[in-house]
Formats: structure tokens, sequence, C-alpha cells
């Protein structure tokens, strides 16, 4: 169980998020500023003619294979509307990496919060990073059963896609962000409403936060509580504002960030 600081603020609860720190301030950065990952720079724009080349060889495989056998990302990325971050990133892949790779990353992303059996990828990456294995029966079991191998060109394409991810949210929110996570039912109840005493809240090693605090109230309802904390970039595994997970969003989830665990414990002050 992940333990963190957590003190009373203007009646939420803060906590000091104990994150991985796989892409921190000391990264290398090319002339520019930017990040880079493996060598290559973190650019916002897709290159010229990478979208028209992208779109076009997807369409391509979309009418070989037949509307039922395209999978989500190749009808997401060829026919979709969606904001060139998006390309930039596929592309950050894909240099990384290679086509097919890109499209199993980017894919992954469209199945968090979809259900367990099918977020395996999204766990299994995050934990080629640095996360904490600790998680539910039920994904630990839906990962068993994937099936999913992750070699090392999987792992370095979940790991350039999420270079990319931290370093457009530096640039979008700066080196710390305030987020919202809404909690409810026995994780709620075990955090009293008064008093200064030590308390355990379990965290995985993914778990969603927001940007938006009435989002993260709506995950809490009226018995539930909703958490504060501050993280930095190198914190987050994933986020919907941009990639696949924006252009299909599922629910209210807008302003999510999917932030890591390294496992390891700290005391809490209530």
């Amino acid at each position: 169980m992940i333990v963190t600081k957590a003190i009373k603020l203007e009646g939420l609860r803060f906590i000091q998020f104990n994150g991985l720190r796989k892409f921190n301030e000391d990264e290398p950065r090319d002339e520019k500023g930017e990040w880079t990952s493996g060598g290559v720079a973190v650019l916002f724009e897709p290159s010229a003619g990478y979208i028209q080349g992208l779109r076009s060889d997807l369409r391509a495989r979309a009418q070989e294979l037949g509307t039922f056998k395209t999978s989500d990302e190749v009808f997401a990325l060829g026919y979709r509307e969606s904001d060139p971050v998006t390309f930039a990133m596929a592309e950050h892949v894909e240099k990384a990496t290679d086509r097919d790779t890109m499209l199993k990353v980017m894919g992954s992303q469209l199945t968090w919060g979809t259900g367990h059996e099918v977020a395996a990828g999204e766990w299994l990456g995050a934990q080629a990073l640095g996360a904490s294995k600790e998680m539910s029966r039920t994904t630990a079991h839906a990962i068993k059963s994937s099936g999913i191998v992750m070699s090392p060109k999987l792992e370095a394409g979940y790991r350039a896609r999420t270079a990319f991810a931290q370093a457009w949210i530096e640039k979008t929110y700066g080196k710390e962000i305030t987020v919202y996570r809404g909690i409810k039912g026995k994780q709620s109840k075990g955090i009293e409403e008064s008093g200064n005493h030590d308390v355990a809240l379990g965290v995985r090693g993914l778990a969603s936060f927001s940007v938006s605090r009435f989002a993260a109230s709506s995950f809490a309802g009226k018995t539930g509580k909703v958490l504060t904390a501050t993280i930095k970039p190198s914190d987050v595994f994933s986020t919907n504002e941009i990639g696949l997970k924006n252009v299909v969003r599922y629910g209210q989830d807008s302003g999510e960030l999917v932030v890591m665990n390294s496992g390891k414990t700290r005391a809490v002050k209530w």
C-alpha cells in the first residue's frame, strides 16, 4: 500500500504525491530547451506531409481489412478529426519504434477507463517504466490472460509516448500541477472528517486524477471525498488531453492525468 502525506486545505485534502521521476528536469534537452527522448526532440507539430501519409496508409489498411476488422486506432488516426498534437505524438512514437508499434501504443491509450480486461497494455507499459505492480486482483488476472509480451520495442514505444505526454504537460501546465481525485466507498470512509492523525491511503501503480475539481467531485458523489495533489509532469504516464483518448472520449474524463507510483511509502498526517 502506498502511503502519502496529507494535510487539510480549504475543505479539501492535500496529498504530497509519491510518483516516478523517469523524465525529470535533469533529462537531456535540445538547443531549444525541449525535452529529448532517445535523442529525438519532442515536437508538438507533425512534420510536413506526415498526417497525409499516415492517413493514406491507414485508409488503405482499413479498405483491405474491411470495416469490422479495422482496429480503433487505425480508424481514429485514419478517419476521425484530430488535433496536430495527437499526430505529433504518433510521429514521435513512430520515430522511436516503427508504425505498427506506434499503432499498438497509441491504441492502448484508448483502453484506459473502459474496463480492467482491456487496459492490460497500459498497466504493463507503466510497469516497464518503473511503476508499482500493486493493482487489484481483477487487473492482475486481466494482465496474465492478455497474452501481451512487453518486448524492448514495445517498451520503447510506451517510453516515447510517456516522454511526449510529460513534455506537453510541462509546456501546458508548468513544472507543478494541482490535480484532484474523487474517492468514495471504503477508501473514503477510512478518512475521518476532522482531527490530526495518521491515515493510510492506498494508491496503486496507476491512478487517475483530473485537473478539474468539478470532474473529481462527480466521481466522489455526495458521500465521497475530493483529494487534491500537487504533482510534477514526470509523475504522469498518460493524459486524455492529447493522444487518441482525446479523439475518443468516454464519459466525464475531461482533464484526466493518469499518474504513476513507484510503490514507496510515506507517512500520512491528517
